[in-house]
């Protein structure tokens, strides 16, 4: 449908009919009842037409329909006096909207032809999938409190709109590929000419954008003047149909909306403003303890299954978030600054604790003000979460495809993600919660029990240090039928959501026997291991370990457990769980071995393969062994995959009982190092140091600058004015270890050197630091990747097109220690100057008669090939490049 549908003939009674479908009620017809339209005869154009008929049964109507444009009569512009109407009456009075709410009902066949769907934010599970595109097809806002659209009537009567906007709250999320756009906080205004729009003024900058215009308008008094409906056809503007990349959608008709309101007479007492508008910012919440803000899922209160693919079948699981901080934290849609969203699945049974499914990050994008986990005293404009108040998203938002992004490009400690995103959703089941069908069939599983886990990272709770309590679980069950392979993930009433504990806590909520420990790497993340011991009946033992890496960045690439002389290891088992919709990761399986006193598996270093299969953030590993060595206190070893210090975090938890355990190793068990008067202890003892009081002798810590003093007692007893043992980024290096190129005493990842020509050099190691174009010495990120195959694709990826055992485009910058190749007078540029200067240095072929070596100069410049000579196959490759001035 398109404007101008209904026309309106000679002023004629005009019947007519719109049909919508609705999600709950298929082919429902939304009846306008018939109007009158009285003819504008007499009246200034653009003016509203107050229409008063009344009609048998019904309270009396009065609308306005026009073909395009519902025009707001000024209060301050008098009526002439009209003698076929009469004097005009006076008893005219003025009405605020403060109450009420505002529905659209969208047409699913206009959706439809123009690929989009409008997603509303909030515990809404009401959402179809029309066509691989979900939607939702009505959806109701509430009216913001501190709307301030007038209405003036006459005796009784509508006489017209007098100014201000009736405002909601509330977002839509725009479901379609490319471009992720949000609109909310919608409000209905009238613009100079008259025209009554929705414009959304959820904008970071407080601007706003018209997305709809209203057209064909009615309205409708009740009985009593406290109660206004209004009606009108939502109709995409060109403006927005375009910021979309729609031009088709022009004009469009897309639905209609429905407002029914609450009046209060101007003058008389009415409510304070409230609403979705924003308050103080800040505030205290009753019983909250951490500082800044602090999100935490207070439930997860709905699954959904979407389709079944290959074996896999795709969810997703609701969660709402809370607040419990002191500050409030950051929602906005348009940026990096909102929360993401992990959903992920667990099995535990005689296997132990394994992860069988992970999504895609879900990305927060407007935050209501409801009160779960305390009375929200705090609303906000839905561009933050406020203090003590909650914010659902259904099972169905978090599973919107359009609005997932990959796992990778997260900081899991940090929070960064780069913004915006893009992509192409591959199937149905494409980057939501993914689980083989296989690990939920109760025949492959006797006796299992399930549990789901959603995950908030959030860059200002992780800077406020509030990320270890952003992780919830809850206990599910399975339901579904096996003949078919279709199974549902149910929630199960009286299994709670377990607020802020991870999900590899539910191992020992679910059996205290479980031995849990909390590794904390220096300065950075969080995992924690859960692990277990039973005996056999053979005169063995079997361990059973999960690994889960909550928020460490720096991630692990190897598990360790210490055994004492004389173990044996049998049976030893692996289990990860699967990345999927084209995240670079590799999937190999982790590599065991057994040298006879440790036992390690282990992925690829980051040096050899920076996508090895790395334990990241929110994923948990699980390893397995049977052995002959009694359970006690043993040690574990996380050796860390990214670069930095330390490289290894060792702890000690339930292992294999270590008779001695001698770090160093001397001989004499470490207690004895530290302590003469210890049990057992007898002389040579007592010559080690535990400056950290850690159990572990000095001399077997981290020392990088190897003055005999463990890392971690330099930074605590680091002299006020020694730079050099501070610890400022703190990640437990003292800063005297740290790289410091520009020599200032400050670690270059906390004062980074300057790049004064923008060259991907930085100063300290820039040659030409001042002349060379800028990003000349860096490898663009996407370019042509090629395969030995034959396959090229363009726009890849470098980094994982050189992991994929791809070749690259752009091998190696044009550049060499800063210097533009060829540019042998540093002017930025390829000229003639540059011609005479590849003259003075070419020397031959360095097999050649006559060959002259070339000098430093020359070669920087000019040996394009790094063949230690400046030949004609330089020359070949220097004259491409030549381009004057």
């Amino acid at each position: 449908m398109r404007r101008g549908d209904m026309q309106a003939q000679n002023g004629n009674r005009i019947p007519f009919t719109r049909t919508f479908v609705r999600n709950d009620r298929p082919g429902i017809q939304r009846r306008w009842s018939d109007f009158t339209k009285l003819p504008l005869r007499g009246r200034r154009r653009g003016t509203v037409a107050a229409l008063f008929a009344p009609l048998p049964g019904r309270a009396l109507w009065m609308s306005a329909l026009l073909a395009g444009a519902f025009v707001a009569a000024s209060a301050a512009q008098p009526r002439e006096p009209d003698a076929k109407r009469g004097p005009q009456r006076t008893d005219t009075h003025s009405y605020v909207v403060v109450d009420g709410t505002l529905r659209f009902d969208f047409a699913a066949d206009a959706l439809e032809s123009i690929g989009v769907g409008f997603i509303p934010q909030g515990n809404l599970d009401a959402i179809d999938d029309v066509s691989g595109v979900a939607q939702a097809l009505s959806v109701t806002f509430q009216v913001d409190a501190a709307s301030d659209l007038e209405i003036a009537t006459q005796r009784g009567r509508f006489d017209r709109i007098q100014g201000g906007s009736l405002r909601t709250c509330g977002a839509f999320l725009l479901d379609r590929p490319g471009e992720r756009v949000v609109v909310g906080n919608l409000a209905i205004e009238a613009d100079a000419g008259g025209t009554l729009s929705i414009v959304s003024t959820l904008e970071p900058d407080d601007s706003s954008q018209r997305v709809f215009d209203l057209t064909t308008v009615a309205v409708q008094l009740g009985d009593a003047p406290g109660k206004l409906e209004l009606l009108g056809e939502v109709e995409m503007t060109e403006s927005w149909a375009d910021r979309l990349g729609l031009p088709e959608a022009r004009g469009l008709v897309i639905g209609v909306v429905t407002v029914e309101a609450e009046l209060s007479r101007i003058g008389q007492a009415s409510a304070e403003p409230g609403g979705c508008a924003a308050g103080a910012t800040g505030g205290e919440g009753g019983g909250i303890a951490s500082i800044g803000p602090d999100v935490l899922i207070g439930d997860l209160q709905s699954t959904i299954r979407f389709d079944r693919i290959g074996g896999i079948t795709a969810f997703a699981v609701g969660t709402n978030a809370c607040n419990i901080g002191t500050q409030r934290a950051s929602w906005i849609a348009s940026t990096n600054q909102h929360p993401v969203i992990i959903q992920n699945a667990y099995r535990l049974d005689e296997r132990g604790f394994q992860q069988i499914g992970m999504s895609w990050v879900k990305h927060g994008f407007y935050a209501v003000s409801q009160s779960l986990c305390s009375p929200c005293l705090d609303p906000t404009n839905g561009s933050q979460l406020g203090v003590g108040c909650s914010d659902p998203y259904s099972a169905s938002l978090n599973g919107v495809q359009t609005n997932m992004s990959p796992r990778s490009t997260v900081n899991g400690h940090t929070g960064y993600f780069p913004y915006p995103w893009s992509g192409t959703v591959q199937s149905t089941i494409a980057r939501r919660l993914q689980v083989h069908d296989a690990d939920l069939d109760p025949a492959q599983n006797p006796n299992a029990r399930y549990f789901v886990e959603g995950h908030y990272v959030t860059a200002d709770d992780a800077a406020a240090g509030n990320q270890d309590n952003n992780a919830s679980y809850r206990e599910i069950s399975i339901t579904g039928n096996p003949s078919t392979s279709t199974y549902y993930l149910s929630i199960v009433p009286s299994y709670p959501t377990r607020r802020g504990k991870a999900a590899v806590r539910a191992w020992k909520d679910a059996d205290p026997a479980v031995v849990e420990t909390d590794i904390r790497v220096p300065g950075e993340g969080l995992f924690i291991l859960a692990g277990d011991a039973r005996p056999t009946g053979t005169g063995t033992w079997r361990y059973r370990y999960a690994l889960q890496n909550l928020n460490s960045d720096r991630s692990a690439r190897s598990f360790t457990v210490g055994f004492p002389l004389g173990g044996t290891v049998l049976n030893h088992a692996f289990h990860d769980v699967d990345y999927h919709s084209g995240e670079p990761y590799a999937g190999t399986d982790w590599q065991a071995v057994f040298d006879g006193a440790y036992l390690t598996w282990s992925t690829d270093t980051f040096e050899v393969n920076q996508y090895a299969n790395a334990l990241r953030y929110d994923t948990i590993y699980s390893f397995s062994f049977e052995s002959n060595v009694a359970p006690g206190v043993g040690k574990v070893t996380l050796q860390l995959f990214k670069p930095g210090q330390p490289t290894e975090v060792v702890v000690s938890t339930l292992g294999p009982l270590l008779e001695m355990i001698d770090c160093q190793p001397n001989g004499i068990p470490d207690l004895c190092d530290l302590d003469c008067g210890a049990a057992g202890c007898s002389p040579p003892c007592g010559a080690s140091i535990d400056c950290n009081l850690n159990g572990v002798p000095d001399e077997c810590e981290a020392d990088c600058n190897h003055n005999g003093i463990p890392d971690q007692c330099d930074i605590a007893d680091c002299p006020p004015d020694d730079p050099s043992c501070k610890d400022c980024e703190p990640n437990g290096v003292p800063d005297g270890c740290e790289s410091d190129c520009d020599g200032d005493g400050i670690p270059d990842d906390c004062d980074p050197p300057e790049d004064t020509d923008g060259d991907g050099i930085t100063d300290c190691l820039d040659a030409c630091p001042t002349t060379t174009p800028p990003g000349a010495c860096i490898c663009p990120p996407l370019g042509r990747c090629c395969w030995p195959s034959g396959i090229c694709i363009d726009d890849y990826p470098r980094a994982s097109c050189i992991a994929q055992g791809g070749t690259p485009e752009c091998l190696e910058a044009a550049c060499r220690q800063g210097c533009l190749l060829g540019d042998f007078d540093g002017d930025g540029d390829l000229d003639l100057a540059d011609i005479a200067g590849f003259q003075r240095c070419f020397g031959g072929d360095v097999s050649s008669v006559g060959y002259v070596p070339p000098s430093l100069e020359c070669a920087l410049h000019f040996d394009f090939n790094d063949d230690v000579d400046v030949d004609l196959e330089d020359y070949a490759k220097f004259r491409e490049l030549v381009a004057g001035p």
